[in-house]
Parts: C-alpha cells; sequence; structure tokens
C-alpha cells in the first residue's frame, strides 16, 4: 500500500511538470512577456491595481490518502506567475523564463473572481484533459499571501492513476500557494 502511495506522488510529480504544464505554457505564449516587462506592466498601473494583480510565486503541496494511510507531498518547485485582470477575470498566466514548469499546469487553466469579501476570491480550475472545472475559494491575506485549498475531483484522481497505471481509489486534497513578489 505505502509503495502505492509512493507511485502516485512520484506520477502526479511527472505529471505536473510533464503532461499538463504544456497547455498552460502554450497560453503563456500568448502574453509572450519575460519578467520585467510584467514589471513595468504592474507598476505602471499600480494605483489602479487589483490587490490579486501582480507577480507571484507559487508552490503546492499534496496530501494524499488510501486506505488509512495519508502521505504529504510538498512540491519544492517554485515557479513565476502574473494574475492580470482580462476585464472579466483575474488571469493566471506563468511568466516566460520562469525557472521551472509549472504544476498550476496540473490545471489547464485558472482564473479568479472577486467576491463581496474584499479578502476571498473564487478560483475556476479547469483540467482540459478531464474536462472538468471546479471553484475553490482563494484567500488573501495582508495582499501578499493567496491560498487556495481543495479536495481534487473524482475524475482528475482517475484520470492521475491511468496515467502512472495504477488502481488508485484514495483522495488528493491540493493546496496551492502564492506569495506576492511585484508590485508591494
Amino acid at each position: 500500500m505505502k509503495n502505492m502511495l509512493g507511485k502516485l506522488k512520484f506520477g502526479i510529480l511527472l505529471l505536473a511538470f510533464f503532461c499538463f504544464g504544456e497547455i498552460f505554457e502554450a497560453e503563456a505564449q500568448n502574453q509572450n512577456w519575460a519578467q520585467n516587462q510584467w514589471e513595468d506592466y504592474f507598476n505602471s498601473r499600480k494605483e489602479e491595481l487589483d490587490p490579486i494583480e501582480g507577480i507571484w510565486s507559487v508552490s503546492s503541496s499534496f496530501e494524499i490518502s488510501d486506505k488509512g494511510l495519508v502521505e504529504t507531498f510538498n512540491n519544492q518547485a517554485y515557479f513565476l506567475v502574473a494574475i492580470y485582470w482580462t476585464g472579466l477575470y483575474f488571469n493566471t498566466i506563468p511568466i516566460v523564463g520562469s525557472s521551472s514548469r509549472s504544476e498550476i499546469g496540473l490545471f489547464s487553466r485558472i482564473v479568479f473572481t472577486k467576491t463581496a469579501a474584499e479578502i476571498i476570491y473564487i478560483g475556476q480550475l479547469e483540467h482540459f484533459e478531464t474536462r472538468t472545472t471546479f471553484k475553490a475559494n482563494a484567500f488573501l491575506t495582508n495582499k501578499v499571501f493567496l491560498e487556495m485549498s481543495f479536495e481534487m475531483p473524482k475524475s482528475i484522481v482517475e484520470y492521475f492513476s491511468r496515467q502512472i497505471g495504477n488502481n488508485f481509489l484514495g483522495k488528493i486534497n491540493t493546496k496551492i500557494s502564492f506569495i506576492k513578489i511585484q508590485p508591494r
């Protein structure tokens, strides 16, 4: 059983860096801005930005549970994204030249919308391969820390399991953490 959880953790890591990130990165090519271009963009609009807009360092962790066994996997890879207002929602896009492929790319797209509460946003996550869309609350703390936690939808867990040739039927609780780099 422990070996199966280990295989699942390894499979999630591989999928995160090699499979799903490609779609997310392809979207980044549409914007095609390096970090300094995003910095210039945000600095030129600093007074009118929503607190969620800016350059963020992103990391994630997973808690994998199956038949009473629980393991935690903290992804040590950090990468940069820009969150910016499109006119309809706040889009999240990887910054060209960021040092690693994003496992935010586990989800082919993440967008945020405001709520009535100033510190709460709704994150809509889309996973294109399974055609799964779901929402999770994202909490903004001190305008520099954004975090969203959720249980991975069953369709995505089953997809991971098939990709690594595993029969995993447990749960994957996920936390995505954003730390604001610029502007502060």
